[in-house]
């Protein structure tokens, strides 16, 4: 089991053999492995503001060594123009910026659907608040979601995801678990 703290705390849990069930609201929903030796599921559909941006399956990697979700560059550029962000991409940085950080609740759900279950993912999940941007004092929001072209399709669930949702890597039956974190009980 892996529950990942918020971003501004700096510690995390990683169980072995068993899950805390303290740090996640309802249940566990498991979805199967896309792979039996990759921790990779299928995600069926993903959409904005009720609008399909993908609907065929997507193979995502369940991944705590990437920061952000990273999808494909073209439905990653659909939905961060959607957003409202501005590409970085022209000047090298795999980036999407906001001009000024979104009222809180300005920006719609992305969800996602795997296994037969939506996952959401709200605005207070996917922008990233940095208090400074290239050691300057100003404060700047990025989007939790950029593009990359990585081999057979395959795009990565990463941090920005692992934080909203306690995750269980279930050797075992080859499947991951997955149920909405509770933030209250996060490690410190």
């Amino acid at each position: 089991a892996h529950p990942l703290p918020a971003p501004t705390r700096h510690s995390g849990r990683l169980l072995l053999g068993s899950y805390d069930s303290t740090l996640f609201h309802g249940h566990l929903h498991y979805v199967p492995l896309a792979h039996p030796s990759v921790w990779m599921v299928n995600l069926d559909r993903l959409s904005l503001n009720g609008k399909v941006l993908h609907g065929k399956p997507l193979p995502v990697v369940i991944d705590s060594g990437t920061s952000l979700v990273v999808l494909p560059t073209h439905i990653a550029t659909r939905l961060n123009a959607r957003l409202g962000c501005v590409s970085l991409a022209g000047l090298g940085l795999p980036l999407c910026v906001f001009l000024s950080c979104p009222r809180v609740g300005e920006l719609p759900d992305l969800v996602l659907e795997m296994g037969g279950r939506e996952y959401r993912l709200a605005q207070d999940d996917y922008v990233i608040r940095e208090p400074s941007m290239m050691g300057l004092p100003l404060s700047t929001c990025v989007s939790g979601i950029t593009g990359a072209d990585l081999p057979s399709g395959v795009a990565i669930l990463g941090d920005v995801f692992m934080r909203a949702y306690y995750t269980v890597f279930d050797y075992k039956h080859k499947r991951m678990g997955f149920a909405r974190s509770n933030p209250r009980q996060c490690p410190q």
